[in-house]
């Protein structure tokens, strides 16, 4: 136990992931966050490329029950690695890296599910987030969003309208509530956040609301319909007007309503809030991204925030197994 403390706190804070502005200037394809190196430290180790070259994730590492999944393909997981490819094909021009992307583009339009008039990308196998076993089938908000992101980029890259019928029937599922099966929350403000975790509880996940936004942006992007960015003005809205939500002290974020997020994720909620503030012109968005990342360089802050992290996921887990949801904060 103490070894592990210990190892834990020679670990440094940051994280390799960089936001990418270049799509919001015209400047290029580029998805907002860079996730190459990440691929290379945590992706490639943990992914099975099938016959295809689709891969899959090795969900034995997670922590139990749900390492019994097993070996999986998920969507969150080919999206990243197909933006990760598109970037080393933008930045080396390795056809190589095209390829890749665009077979996982390819994947998401032969692996959807059709509802009416509307497209999504269904998780079958289940899931359990800290008590709750979430529903099967079930819609991520941040699969939707990335896999939309990802269909535009294809569409941008070859043209190929197949991308972007797909990526436009998407869209629709933002409107379905979680009562409906959707991922659609209504706070007791009137404000609307999209579920990464859809369950009968919110779990209130910032990072996921975010990815899920982000694909209604690069939509709009392309089409310039008026309904679509009015979806995501409204869900740009629910960050800035809520943020203090996810602050932990001007230090660091929270992963939702549940604890302190790991390194990973505060290190995307970081590049994400930088990413909106300079689409919505909202600068307090970007002071509190620099105030968060004062850990990376004050030693004693970083201490103080990692022994923080380490007791406040622990003690949540711990908890959890006996009182369910409880243990978290209270969802807006």
């Amino acid at each position: 136990m103490f070894e592990r403390i210990a190892n834990y706190i020679k670990r440094g804070l940051d994280y390799p992931i960089e936001e990418d502005m270049r799509f919001l200037y015209k400047k290029g394809i580029h998805y907002h966050l860079d996730f190459r190196e990440l691929s290379k430290l945590y992706l490639s180790a943990n992914l099975k490329f099938d016959a295809q070259g689709v891969p899959r994730f090795n969900y034995a590492i997670v922590p139990s029950p749900n390492n019994k999944a097993g070996l999986i393909y998920s969507i969150t997981y080919i999206c990243w690695y197909a933006l990760s490819r598109l970037h080393d094909y933008l930045e080396d021009d390795d056809p190589r890296a095209k390829d890749d992307f665009l077979k996982q583009a390819d994947w998401l339009l032969d692996n959807n599910t059709v509802s009416g008039s509307m497209v999504c990308w269904q998780i079958t196998f289940p899931w359990n987030v800290y008590g709750i076993w979430l529903p099967v089938p079930r819609v991520s908000s941040m699969d939707q969003g990335l896999a939309v992101s990802v269909l535009v980029r294809a569409y941008l890259l070859t043209s190929d309208e197949r991308y972007l019928e797909i990526a436009k029937k998407a869209e629709p599922f933002y409107d379905v509530s979680l009562d409906e099966g959707g991922f659609k929350a209504t706070l007791r403000d009137g404000s609307i956040f999209y579920e990464m975790y859809p369950s009968g509880k919110l779990s209130m996940i910032l990072d996921g609301h975010i990815f899920s936004l982000m694909g209604l942006y690069d939509l709009y992007s392309v089409t310039k319909d008026k309904k679509t960015r009015q979806r995501f003005d409204s869900a740009v809205a629910t960050v800035v007007d809520n943020i203090a939500y996810w602050n932990w002290w001007d230090m660091w974020s929270w992963f939702g309503c549940l604890y302190l997020s790991s390194v990973m994720y505060h290190k995307i909620n970081l590049c994400w809030l930088r990413v909106l503030s300079e689409i919505s012109d909202k600068d307090e968005l970007r002071i509190l991204a620099d105030k968060w990342e004062r850990g990376y360089t004050d030693k004693i802050l970083r201490l103080y925030l990692k022994l923080r992290m380490f007791f406040s996921s622990r003690l949540f887990f711990m908890t959890n197994a006996f009182l369910g949801r409880r243990a978290g904060r209270r969802p807006l």
